[in-house]
């Protein structure tokens, strides 16, 4: 009879559980106004927040499904259900325009204080590419730091990039110029290890890097951005720098799990570099805030401070400048040059030739896949082949 008992309880229990599994979880019963309490639990609440989700499913689902059960019949049959369907869009509507966080938002992480000024900064903050010291004769400024040689890309039939071979110094930016689908930024995408390469050979250093992969390139100092910003938008803008951060002790999961304390010392000094590349790019007053909340050129300025918390000693650049109000282009240029100034060795892919023609020495032009030239700009002017093929087009 125990049995008996015991087993009814078990079969009562699992078919308690199986109808609130169908009715969470089973298409035909989310329907339209399951969908709509959702989102707007969560407009309210905030996203981003355990808190705000638990205080948007509070204030929803039970402020205004459930309180209008008990609130007396006015007005024609099902007035009241109505109007609450009014009342969920006009606050969807008002949080939406006047907090579109919500009630608890998603909460920034604040870093400590930095350091008061003229504290000894042990980080090495201040800098932004390395020279390690197996790769100390790479920074001789006569001999190329990243060559192509006879470099081939090709998708089934159509060869993108053709046999480009190219050389980039130590403190010099080479530009790289040439209409739209010559294979400029898939000749970057190769060189920095996102897409392999058909044919051909790259050297970093010296060092045959073709069959590394991306990542392993940007730990030897090959470093590339993209033409379109890719930061992280929900992150912070001095977090969106503490990523790129290499070998760090919190990147791993054991690392993770064993705590600040342990990952601390990495972070520390890693922040401190990070502020320092704020500061010299001017963007101090935008630590705190959003990646995806920054303007198109500052969006460009916060992808090369990503690139240069790597280190760098090869920076690829694609269009840097591309859809960046003039008041920023002048800023990227300034700090281009100041890194060139350094001595890093950068190649950039730029269609605003009046920028190419002030920043850059030499330039190659690419058409078809192939280079078809290459010198300084009032040489490559005079070439009847290169303004026919780019630059009177």
């Amino acid at each position: 009879m125990v049995m008996f008992i015991a087993g009814g309880v078990i079969a009562g229990l699992s078919g308690a559980v199986l109808v609130g599994f169908i009715g969470v979880w089973a298409p035909a019963t989310w329907l339209y106004p399951e969908t709509i309490v959702l989102f707007a639990a969560l407009i309210v609440g905030g996203r981003g927040n355990n808190l705000g989700a638990l205080l948007g499913a509070l204030l929803v689902p039970v402020g205004f499904e459930e309180v209008t059960r008990f609130l007396p019949q006015v007005g024609p049959p099902g007035l009241i259900p109505a109007m609450q369907w009014v009342a969920i869009g006009l606050l969807i509507i008002g949080f939406l325009w006047f907090r579109p966080r919500g009630t608890l938002p998603e909460r920034r992480r604040v870093f400590a204080d930095p350091p008061p000024a003229g504290a000894p900064n042990q980080s090495g903050a201040n800098s932004t590419h390395r020279v390690a010291p197996e790769e100390e004769g790479c920074a001789d400024r006569s001999r190329p730091l990243l060559a192509a040689e006879g470099v081939e890309r090709r998708f089934e039939g159509l060869r993108a990039v053709d046999g480009v071979s190219i050389e980039v110094f130590p403190g010099r930016i080479t530009g790289l110029i040439g209409p739209n689908g010559a294979g400029k930024s898939t000749l970057l995408a190769v060189l920095a290890g996102t897409l392999p390469a058909s044919a051909g050979r790259i050297l970093l250093g010296g060092a045959d890097v073709t069959r590394l992969p991306a990542y392993q390139r940007a730990q030897r100092g090959l470093v590339r951005t993209f033409q379109l910003s890719s930061e992280f938008a929900q992150l912070t803008v001095l977090e969106n720098l503490l990523v790129a951060v290499p070998r760090h002790r919190g990147d791993s999961l054991a690392g993770a799990l064993r705590g600040r304390s342990y990952w601390w010392a990495d972070e520390r000094p890693a922040v401190l570099r990070a502020r320092a590349l704020l500061a010299r790019f001017g963007m101090s007053a935008q630590e705190s805030e959003y990646g995806g909340t920054l303007s198109g050129g500052q969006k460009k300025l916060l992808e090369i401070m990503r690139a240069l918390m790597l280190g760098p000693r090869a920076l690829l650049l694609d269009e840097p400048m591309a859809g960046v109000h003039p008041s920023l282009v002048e800023e990227i240029a300034a700090c281009v040059e100041s890194l060139r100034d350094e001595g890093l060795a950068i190649l950039m892919v730029e269609h605003e030739l009046s920028m190419v023609d002030r920043l850059c020495d030499p330039v190659i032009v690419m058409a078809q896949g192939q280079v078809i030239g290459r010198g300084s700009m009032p040489v490559l002017r005079r070439q009847r082949e290169i303004v026919d093929a780019y630059l009177a087009g």
